[in-house]
């Protein structure tokens, strides 16, 4: 299970919960960062403790 959390102004929310495959997480978050100015994205892998930030 990987979830995808946006942070901004110092508070963090969760977008997406469950996506099956890292890789899918991370093109949303990258397509979040392209739209929306000044946000930061946090990806979550539960099976391998993996946390990536995506700027």
């Amino acid at each position: 299970m990987v979830d995808l959390f946006v942070s901004e102004g110092g508070c963090r929310y969760l977008l997406k919960e469950s996506f099956d495959i890292q890789a899918d997480a991370e093109a949303e978050a990258f397509d979040l960062i392209a739209k929306l100015d000044r946000t930061k994205c946090l990806v979550i892998n539960h099976r391998t403790q993996v946390h990536k930030y995506i700027f």
